[in-house]
C-alpha cells in the first residue's frame, strides 16, 4: 500500500476521538460505538497502544431509493505494520470486508470518500457491480428484503438523503 495515500486518509480534517486505555476484549477498538462520534461522520484518533484509526459513518444508497446505514472503525492493525489496516465494529453494519488486510482499492475508494470532493459538502461515490466486488462492499444479495436491489452509491451520513432519482443510462441513478 502506499504510505502517502494512508496518511491522506488518517490526516483527513475531523474531530478526534479520545478513547484514552479503553480496548476490547481482543485488543481491538471495535467497541466504540456511534454515539461516541455524535453529530460527526467521520472521527478519527490512536488506540491505547499507538495505532491510528478512522471511523466512518456511511450510508449506502440502494437502487430503490432505500438507504443502509454503516459504521465502521479502520484501523492499523500491527505497530510495526503501517500498511496492514483493517475494518471492524460491533454498532452496526460494516462498510466493507477486510479479512487479510485492505487491498490498494479499498485504500483508494476510501480515499476517494474523504478527499474527492473536498469542497462539496455532499461526499457521495458512485458504485457498479464491478466496484462493489473489489471494495468488498459488506451487502447481501440474496437478502430477501432487498432482493433485485443494488447499492449505486455510498455516501457519508452528514444529512438527509433526497429520495427523488432519475435513471441515467439505464445503469446509474442521480440526486
Amino acid at each position: 500500500m502506499s504510505q502517502e495515500l494512508i496518511n491522506k486518509i488518517y490526516n483527513y480534517e475531523c474531530p478526534i476521538l479520545k478513547i484514552e486505555d479503553r480496548k476490547g476484549h481482543t485488543g481491538y477498538i471495535d467497541f466504540i460505538q456511534e454515539e461516541e462520534l455524535g453529530e460527526n461522520s467521520v472521527m478519527k484518533g490512536m488506540d491505547c497502544i499507538q495505532r491510528p484509526f478512522i471511523i466512518i459513518k456511511t450510508e449506502l444508497i440502494l437502487s430503490n431509493g432505500d438507504t443502509i446505514p454503516t459504521i465502521s472503525t479502520f484501523f492499523q492493525r500491527y505497530n510495526d505494520c503501517k500498511s496492514l489496516w483493517q475494518c471492524c465494529g460491533h454498532s452496526g453494519r460494516l462498510l466493507m470486508n477486510t479479512d487479510g488486510g485492505m487491498s490498494q482499492f479499498q485504500f483508494e475508494f476510501l480515499n476517494q470518500l474523504l478527499n474527492e470532493k473536498e469542497k462539496i459538502k455532499e461526499k457521495i461515490v458512485d458504485l457498479d457491480l464491478d466496484s462493489i466486488q473489489k471494495i468488498r462492499l459488506n451487502y447481501d444479495f440474496n437478502d430477501e428484503d432487498f432482493k433485485g436491489v443494488i447499492p449505486i452509491q455510498v455516501r457519508l451520513r452528514e444529512k438527509e438523503i433526497k429520495k427523488e432519482f432519475i435513471i441515467v443510462n439505464n445503469s446509474r441513478f442521480v440526486f
